[in-house]
């Protein structure tokens, strides 16, 4: 018998697996700035289910938040106020916010769909 019948099944079902790794981790990244799809698929659950208003996904190199879509101001304000930001409003634009800590700015870009709200700080949020 020939090694090279053997070889191809190895080869398609190594592929496979790689492609069952890699494609969810670069879809997560893209969409969500975070590699780490298991915390994005566990958040996504939270916040659909009730469990949570929002959850961090990602503190570096840039902080991504997933929260609820049902009233998304409120939880926005809420997680602000929790974490000792103050909203800059005369600084907004569209769906881009300012906000203030200790004196520094930081950038949030803010959007909303059906299933969640995200919120993506502009660079390091250290």
């Amino acid at each position: 018998m020939r090694k090279g019948k053997h070889i191809k099944p190895k080869i398609i079902i190594s592929l496979l697996v790689i492609a069952l790794i890699i494609a969810p981790a670069a879809f997560s990244f893209i969409k969500f700035g975070t590699i780490n799809y298991p915390k994005v698929a566990i958040a996504l659950s939270s916040i659909n289910t009730g469990r949570a208003k929002y959850v961090e996904v990602s503190s570096r190199p840039t902080k991504v938040v997933l929260a609820t879509p049902d009233d998304p101001m409120k939880a926005f304000t809420e997680y602000m106020e929790e974490n000792g930001y103050t909203i800059v409003e005369d600084k907004q634009l569209g769906g881009c916010y300012v906000v203030s800590k200790n004196d520094i700015e930081e950038k949030i870009f803010f959007s909303v769909n059906s299933y969640y709200s995200l919120w993506r700080w502009a660079g390091n949020s250290d």
